[in-house]
């Protein structure tokens, strides 16, 4: 016959770890979650590099005339007068060897203000002279004789009256548009 259960007996010690199982599979994706509140907007940042400069566009269309201006005021006349081998302009005595005249211009050869070359440099003299015979500025000048420094004797027209001064250089030959 069985005896009766004997008493529990007293509980061992703990034996050692075992080892690591492998790792089990993984398990499914779980559901998505909600979405979160927005944040806050963050600092502005740093601005770029300006970029390259674009490709020209096309031309646009030619825009419309514009009306006609004003007409504008009448101009000058000019006096269409030629030299003559001696007159008085602008107070002073002109005098040429020769002249000649064409439809366009008058020419004064070896011309003189009063016995006095015309200056030809610092005080261009060409231009005023024909502003007083013809109204219109100077053609051309020719014979020029220079010498390098302000010593040569000379006449100009300040614009009321003709001035004896010096100038690097004269010339004998001018010729005055129309």
């Amino acid at each position: 016959a069985t005896g009766d259960t004997g008493p529990t007996g007293a509980t061992g010690d703990t034996g050692p770890t075992g080892a690591t199982g492998d790792t089990g599979p993984t398990g499914a994706t779980g559901d998505t979650g909600p979405t979160g509140a927005t944040g806050d907007t963050g600092p502005t940042g740093a601005t770029g590099d300006t970029g390259p400069t674009g490709a020209t566009g096309d031309t646009g269309p030619t825009g419309a005339t514009g009306p006609t201006g004003p007409t504008g005021p009448t101009g000058t006349t000019a006096n269409f007068t030629p030299f003559a081998a001696t007159q008085v302009l602008g107070g002073g005595t002109t005098t040429c060897n020769s002249t000649s005249s064409n439809l366009i211009s008058t020419t004064c050869t070896s011309i003189q203000v009063d016995s006095t070359p015309l200056c030809g440099d610092y005080h261009y003299a060409g231009s005023n002279l024909c502003t007083l015979l013809t109204g219109l500025s100077a053609g051309s000048s020719s014979g020029y004789s220079c010498v390098g420094s302000i010593s040569l004797t000379c006449r100009y027209f300040d614009g009321s009256s003709w001035q004896t001064t010096t100038d690097d250089c004269t010339f004998a030959n001018l010729t005055c548009n129309y």
